[in-house]
């Protein structure tokens, strides 16, 4: 379509001024998403005073006009304004009455020597502006798709203290994040490594790093522990190679004040005595380093362990969250067959082989009505896998307070029955009474205090975060204090809960 002068309204107010613009059409929709994705990257300190214009041609059909009736939808900070024909200011007021809240918006007219159509056949556009700078244009019909990403420029953002990570450190985006006490570990699924960042007095600053990646280790100690069939492992070994399954996996990891520990999955060959034939799966081992001294010791995981009367009913899931306390070990287990009441955690010790074995089910419960995919009707709970204080369980809706012999279940918490989806990010205590839990609800990053005595949710706030912080990895750093890594996992970045 041709150019179209500017147009002066009959209010007084002008459209644009010295510029020039075409109705939008396919050729420019990719310049202008690409302009609109520069502009949400922007991290502001302020909110940004956002304006939608939506220029209406009667001469459409009704159905031409529908996306009217998301208006609604947008963030109360968006300025919305809707200009009509002047030759139809009669029946204007009347017309708009079927579109839910825009009758409550003030009509704007031009008269038909401005009118910003070139043709009577040319659709309802609109024209959004951040701070005065116009941001996009697109047809009034594709409001529908655009109304979160403009919902999302009137967000007040945060600057974070940035910590770049150094160039030999490599992320992918299935990274994970372990936050203590002025450490992380960050390991990474794909990569199959795991980082551990050590922070300076202020933290601030880089103090140090390792890297620990899963082709480094040989494969000989983990043939020595006595759990792996080491005949099998020979046969298919040619089969192993050609997976590319012949190095230790790196599933997750937990931090100590001296020592950094990670679950392992070394792939073997396993025996299957009633299917009579020899399949490739894996064994588990806890891999221990000292950040001190830097030693390292291997424990394997006796899954043949558990008591006869439970192997049939529980196992260690591959990869599950496990956490260190007095000297312990906890992993979260895995049930085939539900019953009333199921346990969800097991208690491991050190034998006189430096074997991790079975010592007892833990004392928490879940009901078999709670169990269920961690599925509260049409709520959806996702868990991190664990962290300093909390263990969390796998694929239940529960977490374990460590030292403190309680659990808690995400139903009393968060009120599953008005939600539709949670993500629970982290979790911390605050003090002797209340819990933090860090959480993503509807799209919307939310900090909740709870009531441990009285069992009730004291405050539930909306948080701010960077614009760039890939929340999957957001994790308490202190009280008041998050940390995350940034969308493309190069920089560490902290700030303060708002």
């Amino acid at each position: 379509m041709a150019p179209i002068n500017p147009i002066c309204l009959i209010n007084g107010c002008l459209l644009s001024s010295g510029s020039r613009f075409k109705v939008p059409n396919m050729k420019l929709r990719f310049l202008k998403n690409a302009v609109f994705a520069l502009l949400l990257c922007i991290t502001n300190t302020a909110r940004a005073n956002i304006e939608l214009h939506i220029y209406l041609n009667t001469n459409q059909c009704v159905n031409c006009n529908l996306a009217l009736n998301c208006i609604g939808k947008l963030a109360p900070g968006v300025v919305k304004r809707i200009y009509f024909p002047l030759a139809n200011k009669a029946a204007s007021e009347e017309m708009m009455e079927g579109y839910g809240d825009v009758k409550n918006l003030a009509i704007r007219y031009f008269d038909k020597t401005n009118d910003p159509f070139n043709s009577p056949y040319a659709r309802s556009y609109c024209l959004l502006y951040n701070n005065k700078f116009k941001a996009d244009s697109f047809e009034l019909n594709e409001l529908f798709e655009k109304v979160g990403g403009i919902n999302k420029l009137t967000v007040t953002h945060v600057q974070p203290l940035v910590i770049p990570l150094p160039d030999s450190v490599k992320l992918s985006n299935r990274s994970n994040l372990f936050y203590y006490e002025g450490r992380l570990c960050i390991t990474d699924y794909l990569l199959n490594k795991a980082v551990v960042v050590s922070l300076g007095k202020t933290q601030n600053n880089l103090a140090g790093i390792l890297q620990i990646k899963g082709k480094s280790f040989h494969a000989q100690p983990f043939l020595r522990s006595g759990i792996v069939d080491t005949a099998a492992y020979r046969i298919l070994y040619r089969d192993l190679k050609e997976l590319g399954k012949t190095k230790p996996h790196i599933e997750t990891c937990y931090l100590t004040d001296s020592a950094l520990y990670l679950y392992l999955v070394f792939p073997c060959a396993i025996v299957r005595p009633v299917e009579k034939d020899t399949g490739i799966g894996g064994k588990a081992f806890i891999y221990k380093k000292n950040l001190f001294s830097r030693k390292s010791e291997l424990f394997p995981v006796k899954d043949d362990a558990l008591p006869s009367t439970l192997k049939e009913e529980y196992y260690v899931a591959s990869g599950s969250a496990f956490a260190v306390h007095n000297n312990n070990f906890y992993f979260t287990l895995y049930q085939e067959q539900l019953r009333t009441e199921n346990n969800f955690m097991a208690e491991y010790g050190l034998n006189g082989r430096n074997q991790l074995v079975f010592k007892k089910l833990s004392p928490y419960l879940v009901s078999d009505s709670t169990y269920l995919n961690t599925n509260f009707g049409n709520t959806q709970v996702f868990l991190t896998m664990c962290n300093r204080q909390f263990l969390f369980a796998q694929f239940q809706p529960v977490f374990v307070e460590l030292g403190a012999n309680h659990s808690y279940m995400l139903g009393d918490l968060l009120s599953p029955g008005s939600l539709h989806k949670i993500q629970v990010y982290d979790v911390q205590r605050k003090d002797r009474q209340h819990l933090a839990i860090l959480i993503d609800r509807n799209h919307e990053t939310r900090c909740v205090i709870y009531n441990t005595e009285t069992r009730k949710i004291e405050a539930d706030t909306k948080i701010s975060v960077p614009q760039n912080a890939n929340t999957e990895t957001m994790r308490f750093a202190g009280e008041n204090r998050l940390v995350a890594l940034n969308n493309d996992n190069k920089t560490i970045l902290f700030f303060n809960v708002q």
